[in-house]
């Protein structure tokens, strides 16, 4: 059976992800109600920065987007909304347009500024730049928050460098400190890169219930089949996928 992580990726469209929305399973606040109508209503820096908190979170990334590119139209100059969008542009996959928005700011860098572009250095697969920026903020006194986006950054560097192991340190010390979805699927992500297939099921299995991250679930059926339990794989991917894709995925065994 042939069972890649380059066929599980052009199949479900997994990678390494940045944060949760970069998969898109950020999970949906009902205090977040916005539309395009509230955008186009304000016109402060408090509002549209609310507005943009609120897209990052609720995963409204279109609304956050043009809320920012609204906010720079109107004041450049806003350091903050810079960092904002680039994060904003990040996630949603536009990591060259993240760089370009961060451009006005590398004359006076701030840990800020150096964070954001690491991340979309690292969404572009350029580990070589991003992790002197990463490192150089790991040197740092950094507030809890700051510091603990920067290691989640590293051990993605490192993982996406094949520097598994270490990656997987930093992971499992990130949860020990706090559960978080997005590092725990990054860990099995790494796991299963590492050849570590029951333990990517271990690890995964708080997450095959949660449906803002079905990932969980096609990585963890992938992990089955290099398992060879093809039925335990199957039953994973039933209800997910069509026959036909999970015939494709466990390569048509029952």
């Amino acid at each position: 059976m042939v069972f890649t992580l380059r066929r599980i990726a052009s199949l479900l469209g997994v990678v390494l992800c940045l944060s949760c929305l970069a998969l898109g399973c950020q999970l949906q606040r009902k205090t977040d109600k916005l539309t395009i109508e509230s955008v186009l209503k304000q016109d402060s820096w408090e509002a549209n920065r609310a507005i943009m908190k609120a897209a990052e979170n609720s995963g409204n990334l279109e609304i956050g987007l043009q809320t920012g590119q609204k906010e720079l139209d109107s004041r450049p100059d806003n350091a903050e909304a810079r960092i904002m969008m680039a994060r904003l542009q990040t996630i949603s996959g536009l990591p060259e347009q993240a760089l370009f928005t961060l451009e006005p700011l590398e004359a006076k860098p701030t840990p800020a500024y150096e964070l954001e572009k690491a991340r979309a250095l690292l969404r572009r697969g350029l580990t070589a730049e991003s992790r002197p920026l990463l490192e150089g903020l790991l040197a740092v006194n950094l507030d809890p928050m700051t510091q603990r986006a920067v290691r989640k950054l590293m051990a993605i560097c490192e993982a996406q460098d094949g520097q598994h192991q270490k990656a997987q340190e930093i992971f499992r010390q990130l949860l020990v400190e706090r559960e978080e979805a997005s590092v725990r699927f990054n860990l099995g992500y790494s796991l299963m890169a590492s050849n570590k297939y029951q333990d990517v099921v271990i690890v995964l299995k708080p997450l095959l219930d949660t449906p803002q991250f079905v990932e969980a679930r096609y990585l963890a059926a992938a992990a089955l089949g290099r398992l060879h339990n093809t039925k335990e794989a199957r039953g994973l991917l039933e209800g997910y996928l069509s026959d036909a894709e999970i015939n494709r995925l466990l390569g048509g065994k029952k």
